[in-house]
């Protein structure tokens, strides 16, 4: 207890040095809990924007039909067998049917990418019927309705209410037309709806397409999304030998993840840059006080201290030294953290939003605190902090004591 004392009154000596260390130490500190929290927050925004809006956490296929889009690529027994075998706690499970067409609406017509889907099992898997910019969503008994894009609504001219004719080629061969009602409009969510998307339910689509009771995609959502890859191995066993494929957001999404990638080494080179900076803050402040403190150390080993416990004084003073400066700036970086999580950090003025992997990002990034890595920054702040100090510790106990007494200072 008495050294520690010591070493506590030795850490003020020069109060305007330790001051500027500590605070150096916990600007460091509450860069880096932020720095993780933002980034953690970034991804989990990018990937709840990929699955949670139309993707899913993960798809079943027919084998091939994630790269060919045939429309012939369907789950056999209308995928009954797979939607069984992934209706399990923890995952919610959605059919999906696909075709193209034209839709037109008086002399306007464009090309539409067609979805199908079931009304009630889509939202529990995406979010879609709560991104409506005007109108309803689909319903269990919403017949002859379509939700559009967007974009596609108004390059058609149409509002809720109106009527589309869709036009598309049967999987019979013959040409497939019917008149459907605008039900709602969605707001801008990424290209691929913005810009062509006709969503009806899918018996509607499996009449219109001649392809009655068929499915050509399953989309499942996770309860718990980080189990994405152990949940897709598990499915792929499951599944295994029934011609289909399980891919995740990973394979769906290959540029969201290689951006998050880019952005967890961006960030470790930062906080390399950050924890860099404050070891050197760390090395500067002990050695100005071996400096000033040679004689001291001269004359202590003249009584018969042992190097090794000059070594523990610097190492003790500097493990104080730490923990006033974690303290600070956890509490700094917890705080900024909480806030951003709270209220998000608005880059509109810089950007009014981007698209990656045709996915409309919003400009507001919310942090996502994580106390494991709080208390992974303290640890390694101490840790860089320790060496830091361990060359003027080895310095000291290095000091001959009749030429450190002889020191003039």
């Amino acid at each position: 207890m008495i050294i520690i004392k010591l070493a506590w009154r030795n850490l003020w000596r020069n109060v305007r040095r330790t001051l500027i260390t500590i605070s150096a130490m916990s600007l460091a500190l509450s860069i880096m809990i932020l720095t993780l929290s933002l980034v953690e927050g970034m991804h989990r925004q990018m990937v709840h924007y990929a699955t949670r809006l139309f993707a899913g956490d993960i798809q079943i296929h027919k084998k091939g039909y994630f790269e060919s889009k045939d429309i012939y690529d369907y789950l056999s027994g209308g995928g009954a067998d797979t939607l069984a075998a992934v209706r399990r706690p923890g995952l919610h499970a959605s059919p999906r049917l696909f075709g193209s067409g034209l839709a037109s609406s008086g002399e306007n017509s464009t090309g539409t990418i067609l979805w199908g889907i079931d009304p009630q099992q889509e939202r529990r898997v995406t979010e879609l019927s709560s991104h409506l910019l005007k109108g309803g969503f689909l319903t269990s008994r919403s017949g002859k309705e379509v939700v559009l894009g967007k974009m596609l609504a108004e390059n058609l001219k149409v509002d809720v209410g109106d009527e589309l004719v869709i036009l598309t080629q049967a999987a019979d061969g013959s040409l497939g037309n019917d008149i459907f009602s605008v039900r709602g409009v969605l707001q801008s969510i990424g290209d691929e709806i913005d810009r062509g998307a006709v969503i009806m339910g899918i018996d509607e689509l499996g009449k219109l397409l001649v392809l009655p009771d068929k499915v050509h995609e399953i989309a499942i959502s996770l309860s718990r999304p980080e189990m994405v890859d152990g949940i897709q191995a598990q499915l792929e066993k499951i599944l295994e030998g029934k011609g289909v494929e399980v891919c995740s957001w990973k394979e769906i999404f290959p540029q969201i993840k290689e951006m998050l990638e880019l952005n967890q080494v961006w960030m470790y080179i930062m906080l390399l840059i950050v924890f860099g900076l404050a070891s050197l803050g760390v090395l500067n402040t002990m050695l100005m006080a071996l400096f000033e403190r040679t004689r001291e150390f001269g004359l202590v080993m003249a009584l018969g201290l042992r190097p090794l416990s000059i070594v523990g004084m610097i190492l003790l003073e500097t493990l104080l030294l730490s923990l006033v400066s974690t303290v600070v700036g956890a509490a700094v970086g917890i705080g900024l953290s909480s806030y951003l999580a709270a209220h998000g950090w608005n880059l509109s003025r810089f950007s009014e939003g981007f698209s990656m992997s045709g996915l409309t990002v919003s400009t507001t990034i919310y942090a996502h605190l994580s106390m494991g890595g709080v208390f992974a920054s303290i640890i390694c702040m101490i840790l860089v902090s320790l060496v830091a100090a361990f060359y003027p510790a080895i310095k000291a106990a290095r000091l001959e004591p009749v030429s450190a007494l002889s020191t003039v200072g």
